[in-house]
């Protein structure tokens, strides 16, 4: 054998291993490697380690709330009754709020529930999907009261209750301060919005819904994704939502290459209304 039928041969054993190894990276399931984002505390045990921040926001008046977390439930009331048509909310936060507005605790990451530690943030890319029915956000609630405070004439009345997973992106700085920058993507995940228009008759949007909802009050990404409808008050209803589906709507919806969770919302909000919800857990389910 020539020393140049020897090169090639030699070359094309290096070309046939660059492949393979190209092909198993790649064709290896995103789940076996991809680092997962968990709950602290997903029963709401209450006691010296609760591990959620409870807090409001509102920019109106008069606004009322309370958070509490006492037997394993998390519940939020809100009242919003300013007749302006402007926005509040109630929350327990679990992590980092973009634009350096505070934290509570820090996200768990990890490849399993037993095999986690607390992080900054965790890395998803569009390049490299989760894998599809496998990593779920588990979700029991009831709401026990809702109704509208007050109808505007042209504009609707709102109520919403979801978990709001909140993320960094691409090369945007998730900590500037200037809401005026575009930092951060709130993803929404709502299981009931109800809504009033001026004949006081209550609607609800039927799931899967996902859009694009720009703020009035920060440049970030707003996305609404409804997964579910609560038309039944003091009921139990359970979610399961596909996680894989939420990040492709995500990528979809922003056009962004990577994501960098930070921290979770679970929250009541709305316009012009009040609400009264129970959480019973908000987890993470690996299958």
């Amino acid at each position: 054998m020539g020393i140049k039928t020897l090169a090639l041969v030699f070359f094309l054993a290096g070309v046939l291993c660059s492949s393979l190894v190209f092909w198993i990276i790649y064709t290896t399931p995103r789940s076996q490697c991809q680092t997962s984002f968990f709950f602290q505390n997903p029963d709401f045990i209450d006691g010296p380690n609760i591990k959620w921040c409870g807090s409001h926001w509102n920019f109106s008046y008069p606004f009322s709330y309370n958070v509490s977390m006492k037997n394993g439930l998390a519940t939020l009331f809100y009242n919003e009754s300013s007749k302006t048509g402007e926005w509040g909310g109630v929350v327990f936060l679990q992590g980092k709020l973009p634009h350096s507005w505070g934290s509570c605790s820090r996200p768990l990451g990890g490849l399993s529930k037993e095999n986690n530690t607390e992080l900054d943030y965790i890395e998803f890319r569009r390049c490299a999907p989760i894998t599809p029915n496998k990593y779920f956000l588990h979700v029991r609630v009831k709401i026990l009261a809702r109704n509208f405070t007050y109808l505007l004439e042209h504009n609707e009345s709102v109520s919403n209750v979801g978990v709001d997973l909140m993320f960094g992106f691409d090369s945007a700085n998730y900590e500037d301060s200037d809401t005026n920058h575009r930092v951060a993507i709130h993803a929404d995940i709502i299981f009931s919005r109800a809504y009033w228009f001026d004949d006081g008759q209550i609607h609800h949007n039927e799931p899967p819904e996902y859009a694009n909802s720009p703020s009035r009050y920060d440049r970030d990404w707003h996305l609404t994704l409804i997964v579910g409808k609560i038309s039944d008050l003091g009921t139990w209803y359970e979610f399961n939502v596909d996680l894989y589906t939420i990040f492709s709507q995500i990528f979809k919806l922003t056009g962004t290459n990577t994501l960098r969770y930070y921290g979770a919302q679970v929250y009541a909000d709305g316009t012009n209304s009040f609400t009264e919800a129970v959480f019973d857990y908000v987890d993470i389910i690996l299958i």
